[in-house]
């Protein structure tokens, strides 16, 4: 007899699906050098067939209401458009979102669109084509011609992630904004994390959500406060004569794990409950077991809804294979 298995109450699950380790950028703060070594070591990526068979179970035993593909960079997994379509098929109902860094984002946009994604977040931590280079080795005009096509695609909503950094883009916050606003996205601020290869720079680095809000306060006009929307304390400033949003990203500073419902599925099966949390769980394990009728529901609920991190320290390995 199977074991029973309770689905958990509460809002639908969030699934962070991480397609690929691979990166066409190398960002001090996330991959800075050239090996792309992540969680899984030897482990090889899934194909599709196999991740979309995963995220079917995951959604069995807990239903997942938003799906966001990160990596890695998730456009340099081959035959992304038709993974989609396939991730669309499993879930009619949720939204598929995409976190990508946009180098390759104005060729691919109406493909992706076409097969299913509703929302594009773009990470952009500086418009200064020296910084940018100096940060992540690319360049900064081919992401931004990658932004620029964003607002006729027909997505549901853009938005623009930016790391905090002090020396990258402290002193040009209102800058963001401003460029956010331009393609009517809303800028999001996340705050610099102690993890892996970031931990050396956090000391130099780190600037506190807070901080950044008052350094913008004092250029535009703070209307509202506009409460917490899923893991962003979100603002309402005045930017040339337009009611702009900002969000903040605050884990080191105002974690957020009482209300968090993310789960993280990399590229080879394993599911990482938390950022702060060194274990992952083997949804593809060698003996099979995987495949077993209430497995997955089994590992869902073991991680526990609302589940809080008592972590004293952030882990030593980097995040660029489980997508943030």
């Amino acid at each position: 007899m199977q074991d029973p298995i309770t689905t958990p109450g509460g809002p639908p699950l969030y699934l962070r699906l991480s397609v690929t380790e691979r990166c066409d950028l190398r960002c001090g703060y996330c991959r800075p050098g050239a090996d792309a070594s992540g969680p899984g070591g030897a482990r090889r990526p899934l194909s599709d067939a196999a991740l979309v068979a995963l995220v079917e179970q995951i959604h069995g035993a807990w239903p997942v209401g938003k799906l966001r593909l990160t990596g890695g960079e998730p456009l340099l997994r081959p035959g992304l458009a038709d993974f989609v379509l396939r991730l669309r098929a499993a879930l009619p109902d949720a939204e598929l979102c995409l976190t990508t860094n946009g180098t390759r984002l104005h060729a691919m946009a109406p493909a992706l669109r076409d097969a299913g994604v509703t929302a594009v977040n773009l990470s952009i931590d500086s418009l200064d084509p020296a910084r940018f280079r100096a940060l992540t080795g690319g360049d900064l005009e081919r992401v931004l011609r990658g932004a620029r096509a964003l607002p006729g695609q027909g997505f549901r909503r853009l938005k623009i992630n930016a790391v905090l950094q002090r020396s990258v883009n402290g002193d040009a916050l209102g800058e963001l904004v401003q460029f956010a606003s331009s393609l009517a996205a809303e800028m999001r601020f996340i705050e610099l994390m102690p993890l892996g290869c970031a931990a050396p720079l956090f000391a130099r680095e780190h600037m506190p959500a807070a901080e950044a809000l008052e350094r913008l306060s004092r250029r535009f006009e703070h209307l509202s406060d506009l409460g917490r929307s899923g893991t962003a304390h979100r603002h309402l400033l005045r930017v040339q004569g337009r009611e702009v949003t900002v969000g903040f990203i605050s884990p080191v500073t105002e974690p957020f794990c009482s209300g968090c419902s993310r789960l993280r599925l990399d590229s080879t099966g394993l599911l990482w409950p938390c950022l702060r949390r060194g274990d992952a769980l083997d949804l593809c394990p060698a003996d099979g077991e995987h495949s077993k009728a209430g497995h997955v529901a089994r590992v869902i609920m073991s991680l526990g809804r609302g589940r809080r991190s008592h972590a004293t320290s952030w882990p030593a390995r980097r995040m660029v294979a489980i997508g943030g």
